[in-house]
C-alpha cells in the first residue's frame, strides 16, 4: 500500500487541490483510516478519523502515527456523520 501510495497519493484523495488543503474526513475502524491518513501524510494535509470507540488500539494507534486527528465515538449510541460537520473547518 504505502509503495503505491508514495507514487500516486491524489489517487487516494481525488480532490483538487484547493480542496485538498481543507483536509479529509473519514469514517473507519481502521483500515481504511489508515489508508487515508498515509495519503494525507504524504500530500501534507490534515486528515480526521471517525473511529469507533472499541476499535482496535493497534488500528487507533497505527492511524494516529500517520498524522490523523482521531475523533471516537460510540457506535451504538451516536451517528458518526453528525461529526463531519465541524471537522474540515475546525481542523485547518
Amino acid at each position: 500500500m504505502r509503495k503505491q501510495l508514495a507514487r500516486r497519493p491524489q489517487r487516494a484523495i481525488p480532490a483538487p487541490p484547493d480542496q485538498r488543503r481543507r483536509g479529509v474526513v473519514t469514517y473507519s475502524s481502521g483500515n481504511h483510516a489508515q489508508a487515508v491518513a498515509l495519503a494525507a501524510q504524504i500530500l501534507n494535509i490534515p486528515a480526521t478519523s471517525a473511529m469507533p470507540h472499541d476499535a482496535p488500539a493497534t488500528k487507533l494507534t497505527a492511524t494516529r502515527s500517520r498524522g490523523a486527528h482521531i475523533v471516537l465515538y460510540d457506535r451504538y449510541a451516536e451517528d458518526r456523520e453528525t461529526y463531519a460537520g465541524p471537522w474540515p473547518t475546525a481542523r485547518v
